[in-house]
């Protein structure tokens, strides 16, 4: 996985805004069929989304119920993009709408800092793959490795070791970052 950039996407590291709101290509080790992304209509499916965890409340969301209340939890969002973009038959790009791009580098931290103090605090991100959604091009029977084994570094950072070495496909596949402003 890698930004727009050619930088690379990695478990448990902090990504900067600008980064996030290029987009990012998911490579995967064999053809996939295209199908498992799009629809007929070229409508995209569910299968790679991007989530940001965004602190709750933010003012006037509760005010009736609990005036005042300071944050006390996180509300998870799925960003909205531009529809998948198969290129090749082993490679995604997710691409942010321009909107969530917009939004992204001028709105969201100097909107949270305003709203609730938020500081330089990152925020959490994750990539999500459902592997089990996604088909192999040669063999049908065949889905994404959704496991992912892991490492903890002299940083204390969680590292992934990619590809799998198992042979079990299909699952749910989470890479986690730390979006900062």
């Amino acid at each position: 996985m890698e930004f727009a950039s050619g930088n690379p996407l990695e478990n448990d590291e902090p990504v900067k805004v600008d980064e996030l709101a290029g987009g990012i290509t998911t490579t995967f080790d064999a053809p996939v069929l295209r199908d498992s992304f799009l629809l007929p209509d070229q409508l995209s499916k569910p299968v790679i989304r991007v989530e940001l965890e965004l602190p709750w409340p933010l003012p006037g969301e509760v005010e009736a119920v609990w005036p005042g209340l300071p944050v006390v939890g996180f509300h998870t969002i799925v960003l909205a993009d531009t529809g998948l973009d198969p290129s090749g038959d082993r490679q995604v790009g997710w691409f942010p709408t321009s909107d969530v791009s917009t939004w992204l580098r001028k709105q969201l931290f100097p909107g949270l800092r305003e709203a609730v103090d938020w500081k330089e605090r990152p925020l959490l991100g994750r990539l999500i793959v459902e592997g089990w959604a996604i088909v192999g091009a040669k063999d049908p029977a065949l889905h994404v490795n959704g496991h992912a084994d892991a490492e903890i570094d002299g940083n204390g950072r969680t590292r992934l070791r990619l590809p799998t070495t198992d042979e079990i496909t299909g699952g749910r596949f989470t890479l986690w970052f730390w979006l900062v402003g």
